[in-house]
């Protein structure tokens, strides 16, 4: 199970239980089955951004509202630096490639 699907059924039942909603309430009010959103809320479920949207209507709060985790696995984590290739000297002519190659370095690219 992935930490951030468990997070973010955390966060749905929390909402859920905050309004004193049943998941079978909750699931007829989004127009999904009982047993998905019991999926969604145990994290073992994906649900798409259809189901999140209806889920967010069915509780009344925006969308981005079930995102809101708290907890150390709930933060945004940037994406991986960039890297580019460098080469450190010019490519040899057709003459002069008697010599393997030039090396090349990987340099971050901010």
């Amino acid at each position: 199970m992935d930490a951030y699907q468990q997070d973010f059924g955390r966060r749905i039942r929390r909402l859920r239980q905050q309004r004193g909603c049943t998941q079978e309430e909750l699931a007829f009010r989004a127009g999904i089955h009982t047993t998905y959103l019991s999926g969604i809320e145990r994290g073992v479920r994906n649900p798409s951004l259809k189901n999140i949207r209806a889920i967010a209507a069915a509780l009344g709060v925006p969308v981005t509202a079930l995102f809101a985790f708290e907890g150390a696995n709930c933060c945004y984590s940037p994406p991986p630096p960039r890297y580019r290739l460098v080469k450190k000297n010019p490519m040899p002519t057709r003459a002069e490639n008697t010599q393997s190659p030039p090396p090349l370095t990987l340099c971050y690219a901010p």
